[in-house]
């Protein structure tokens, strides 16, 4: 019997595939996920998959080719670091593939079907259960443990409100005199200042404005590279009415919540 193999279809099929497992693989990590790399990843995926099929008995098939471009796919997707956290995340690819493949033969034994007559809308179905199975699973487990709280920042006659998540894994500090550090992103506090100052603080550069109240803290994340936030100290930082002592607030480079619900983390016991 001839199989017909459709091209597109089976870019298109890779791709997906390819970016739920990439992306569940983010989650799972707690990696900050950059969708356009992810997309990239994903396509060199699919595009390798699509190559195999002309190549089936060339080395483009061999597990070790296999291993390589699955690398590649995980560098794409999350740029480079420590090679112990490029490893995690690789392990991590695979064990996300291993899950695929239990979804997919939980689908076929439901709608009582052998693994040979697998369709694509089957095949879809099953990543797209996978990817929701995850994410489910992470929101419910991985849920932080902390409340919202409104922020009041004032400094030099200007002020802003936002929304802070009082997280109780935060615990930033400037080295200088251990005070509370409070990560926010830059728009959060971006009505404090000009639009010179404002543009020179997100470049980390002191400015004649904020004189000796500019500050660079150091800053490390799970899986990341220790890095310099720029941060400042305002006249007054109040938590929900209450005043937190010395405070400052470091500008954050990523978004601090994934679906915008606040702009700014916390440190539970700052508000103390």
């Amino acid at each position: 019997m001839i199989t017909t193999i459709y091209l597109d279809g089976l870019f298109f099929l890779n791709f997906l595939l390819d970016y739920c497992l990439l992306s569940v693989t983010g989650k799972l990590t707690d990696v900050c996920i950059r969708k356009l790399r992810v997309v990239l990843a994903s396509v060199c995926g699919a595009l390798y998959s699509v190559a195999a099929v002309f190549y089936r008995e060339n080395f483009l098939a061999t597990i070790g080719i296999q291993l390589v471009a699955s690398w590649l796919m995980v560098l794409l997707a999350f740029g480079f670091g420590k090679t112990s956290r490029l490893i995690r995340l690789w392990a991590v690819f695979f064990c996300s593939n291993f899950a695929f493949g239990g979804c997919l033969l939980a689908v076929n034994w439901f709608i009582r079907k052998s693994l040979f007559e697998v369709k694509i809308d089957t095949v879809i179905a099953s990543a797209l259960l996978c990817y929701a199975f995850f994410s489910l699973l992470l929101r419910k487990v991985a849920k932080p443990k902390g409340k919202l709280c409104e922020i009041l920042v004032e400094f030099r006659g200007r002020e802003c409100r936002f929304h802070a998540f009082a997280d109780t894994g935060l615990n930033v500090k400037d080295p200088l005199d251990n005070a509370p550090v409070l990560l926010a992103e830059p728009r959060a506090v971006k009505p404090l200042f000009s639009d010179c100052t404002y543009k020179a603080l997100c470049k980390g550069e002191p400015t004649y404005t904020l004189g000796a109240r500019f500050r660079l803290i150091p800053y490390k994340t799970v899986g990341s590279e220790r890095k310099l936030l720029a941060a400042f100290r305002p006249d007054r930082v109040l938590a929900d009415g209450v005043l937190v002592k010395h405070a400052l607030i470091a500008l954050s480079p990523d978004a601090v919540s994934e679906h915008g619900e606040y702009t700014a983390l916390i440190g539970d016991t700052a508000m103390l």
